[in-house]
């Protein structure tokens, strides 16, 4: 009984799925770990503006082509189906049309987002995206939109704060040896065995 005991314990230990640490699961991209190009200007965050953090940056809209791009790259460590969602403060003359592009293993996607709405909280723009490990994929935000220039006092701007991937569906790799457990039962007696490639059975 104490053998077959010991030998679930070391399968359930090594080759069954182990929780994720919550701070493995989201990854966070503040504006200061991010890299902006063009004309931005940074501002500090007032309370009352509900922002992520002490600061965040923003670009006056332009029509055509862009002149300011921000670029939020996550280290991803756990490869898998990521949700994405964006933070920014409250702030007068703010675009309804702010164009955040995601990046990641299927391709690239642009969202619009109406920023004088949903501030001062986490707002999903992507859902269950593929992301491989490491830094390939990103998330962008650029000051080219169709309300550039239209609001009633000023022209409008994009805000660009924090973005978060938050890990929901880790893909399916084994991480330990290259080989895997094998138990087996006969009667009283139990044993391990190495197998390789790894072929997981209970008999």
């Amino acid at each position: 009984m104490m053998t077959l005991l010991l030998c679930l314990f070391i399968f359930s230990t090594l080759l069954l799925p182990q929780t994720l640490a919550q701070d493995t699961r989201i990854i966070l991209v503040d504006n200061p770990q991010a890299s902006f190009d063009g004309n931005w200007a940074h501002a500090q965050t007032d309370p009352s503006r509900e922002g992520y953090g002490d600061d965040h940056m923003f670009s006056f809209s332009v029509a055509d082509t862009p002149t300011a791009t921000a670029i939020y790259r996550p280290e991803i460590q756990i490869a898998g189906k990521y949700d994405v969602e964006i933070f920014y403060p409250r702030r007068a003359t703010q675009s309804s049309d702010a164009p955040w592009t995601i990046s990641c293993k299927s391709g690239s996607m642009t969202v619009k987002v109406d920023q004088t709405v949903n501030a001062g909280q986490w707002f999903r723009i992507g859902t269950r995206l593929d992301f491989d490990a490491g830094n390939r994929g990103f998330v962008s935000i650029a000051n080219n939109t169709s309300d550039a220039g239209k609001k009633l006092n000023g022209n409008s701007h994009v805000v660009a704060d924090a973005v978060r991937f938050v890990l929901v569906e880790p893909e399916e790799t084994f991480s330990g040896p290259s080989y895997a457990l094998k138990l087996f039962f006969d009667g009283s007696a139990a044993a391990i065995v190495y197998t390789d490639p790894p072929r997981y059975a209970l008999r």
